[in-house]
Order: C-alpha cells, then structure tokens, then sequence
C-alpha cells in the first residue's frame, strides 16, 4: 500500500506504509501524522484547546498585572512608556500564538485525531523499533 499524500486523509490501513516508507516517500504526509500523534499523545484535540486556552488566560492575566504595578508605581519613569508597550505587544503576540494553536488543532478531524489514537500501538511500535535499531 503507497502512503497516502499530506492531502489524503489517515487511514489505519495507511499509517503502517506511511511509517515504514515516509520520511523518503511523503515527508509531508509523515510530518502530519507525527503532529497529529503529538497531539492525541498529549491528551487529544479537546484536552490541547482546553491548555491554549488557559494558556492565554493565565499568561494575559500575568501581563495585566505587570502593566496595572508599572502604572500604580509613583513617579515619572522614562522607561515606562517603553515597558508598557512591550508589555502589550507581549500581549497581542501571546493572543496571535494561541490563535494559531486554536487554528491547527481545528483543522484536525475527530475523525484523523480517532484513527490515530487506534493506531497509537502500531506508531508507538515503529518508535521502539527504530530505538532498539539505534541502540
């Protein structure tokens, strides 16, 4: 069986050809199916939302309070312009980075993210093979 393309979709049937012929035949399509192990690994698509999401909550919350402590300090600081602009430029970067996070994993099917998860002790195999090949 030919691995399939970056734009085919995961099989359990094609996950074996990919593993054993990819990093040569379709990198692009190996590529995919190790972000999308990745992701199921570290607790699948809900549990990865769920750690983006408060991710952004606790680290905007963090930068808030920087910002709300550089305004209540007294005085005329002439760094503080310049500290506050990075701080919200912290900000916006940190909210582009999540959005993107958020981004990725919604173009992952329920449907690709299950067939990997089936496939976790197929894939899991190929690495512990790999690693007694190197040893």
């Amino acid at each position: 069986m030919q691995p399939p393309s970056v734009h085919e979709p995961l099989t359990p049937e094609s996950i074996p050809a990919l593993l054993a012929t990819a990093q040569t035949d379709a990198p692009a399509a190996y590529y995919r199916l190790m972000e999308l192990y990745c992701v199921v690994k570290a607790g699948g698509l809900e549990a990865q939302r769920h750690v983006a999401e408060r991710l952004l909550q606790q680290e905007t919350a963090a930068l808030h309070a920087e910002i709300a402590a550089l305004n209540a300090q007294p005085g005329e600081d002439p760094l503080r312009p310049n500290r506050l602009r990075a701080l919200h430029q912290e900000i916006e970067e940190l909210r582009r980075s999540v959005a993107h996070r958020l981004a990725y994993l919604d173009s992952i099917s329920a449907e690709e993210a299950a067939i990997v998860a089936r496939c976790l002790p197929t894939i899991d195999a190929y690495f512990l093979s790999r690693n007694a090949v190197q040893s």
